[in-house]
């Protein structure tokens, strides 16, 4: 069985790293030299080499940073000298990346939620699922800068925040005060937890 790391954000700077307990159980000092079965840029290991003594134990730390999505895994390599077979175990991980699905009473290929004629002075509203479709948590927001001042057309929430797997109903409301066609496009921002912050 691999250890593992878990669903891990594909995000530039990301990536977690793990400690494990390396021992000298042997009666002599010994000189161990660790690597990976497969060397990519997903996994890391340090130090490199490490000498302990009888009875000594010291620290390896395993990295996983994934840049892209999907299962990564290999197999960390422990050399130790005078010893013709080295110790390994087997590291894993998935790199994940925000989905969001949308979901409404419109026809796919248009996306459109369409209130048809409605009578002045009367107000109908339509729901929207937000889905969030990825292992991880999601922050959402509306673009709805479109609609201006226009107070005919409301939608709320217009914020949130989706754990795995979870989903949000949107409200659309459309009250007819006046004769008037109202089009007016509004766009779902997504991002991983913490993944808006300095993008304004």
């Amino acid at each position: 069985n691999a250890y593992e790391f878990g669903p891990l954000l594909t995000r530039p700077g990301l990536g977690e790293s793990d400690v494990f307990r390396i021992s000298n159980n042997g009666p002599f000092s010994a000189s161990v030299a660790f690597g990976l079965l497969e060397e990519d840029d997903v996994f890391a290991v340090e130090p490199r080499s490490m000498e302990l003594a009888a009875g000594e134990t010291k620290d390896l730390e395993v990295r996983a940073a994934p840049s892209t999505t999907g299962r990564h895994a290999t197999t960390v390599l422990a050399f130790v000298e005078q010893n013709p077979e080295p110790y390994a175990f087997a590291v894993a991980c998935e790199g994940v990346e925000p989905v969001v699905a949308l979901r409404g009473p419109w026809d796919e290929a248009s996306r459109v939620v369409d209130f048809d004629r409605l009578l002045l002075d009367r107000s109908e509203t339509r729901t929207v699922e937000i889905a969030n479709e990825s292992l991880c948590v999601v922050e959402w927001r509306l673009d709805a800068s479109e609609l201006g001042e226009d107070s005919t057309l409301a939608i709320e929430p217009t914020a949130g925040t989706l754990g795995i797997r979870e989903s949000a109903t949107l409200r659309v409301s459309f009250r007819a005060d006046e004769p008037a066609t109202v089009e007016a496009r509004v766009a779902v921002e997504y991002a991983d937890l913490g993944g808006f912050e300095g993008a304004e």
